[in-house]
Formats: structure tokens, sequence, C-alpha cells
């Protein structure tokens, strides 16, 4: 469903949800976050525009030392703007934490 054709706030957030799903739920293995890339093309296959960025270098640290980098992402479809937060989960070894990563999506 493209942008345009997005009916209700609700369809355009579930629509949104149903494109990112499948490319969160697996581990990617690269060094240019080829996971975020994909997520970023993916809506805007869907007619979205996408505006994402990092701040402070993106990349953050639980006290129990877990890791991650999050993006944050302005979403426009439609009529309809999200903002939504991709966060990419350290997977990898200890040495190299980010040589794998998952990720979550959550909009709001």
């Amino acid at each position: 469903m493209k942008a345009s054709l997005y009916q209700t706030k609700r369809s355009a957030k579930n629509q949104i949800y149903r494109t990112v799903s499948p490319l969160t739920s697996h581990k990617f293995s690269d060094e240019s976050w080829q996971g975020v890339s994909q997520v970023i093309a993916a809506l805007k296959s869907e007619g979205c525009e996408v505006d994402t960025r990092v701040e402070n270098g993106g990349y953050r640290r639980n006290s129990d030392g877990v890791q991650w980098k999050e993006y944050l992402m302005d979403i426009q479809c439609g009529s309809y703007t999200f903002t939504a937060i991709l966060n990419c989960h350290a997977a990898g070894s200890v040495e190299d934490p980010f040589d794998r990563y998952d990720m979550t999506f959550i909009m709001n």
C-alpha cells in the first residue's frame, strides 16, 4: 500500500510495521549497518519519506553492559507523521560486540 492510499493513521502505522517486521526478525553481520539501510529502503518503497539521525554517535550502553546503536526516525506517510526508534542490538562477541546485531523498531 502506498502512502497516498492510507485511509487512517492506524492503517498507515500497521502497514509500516508489516513492512519493517520481516527485516528486524534476524541477525545482520556487516560493518555498514546494511539492516538500517534496508529498513529505510523498504519504508521508501511504501511511499513514505524517512529522515534518520543519531544523537551523540547513537551508541548506547546500559548499566548491565548491554550495547546498542539507536537510530531516531521521522516517517511521513501520506498525511501522517510518526516518530520511531530503530535499535541495533549488539549480538557479536566480547571482542567485537557489533560484529553481529539484531534490530527492534518502535513507533509512537
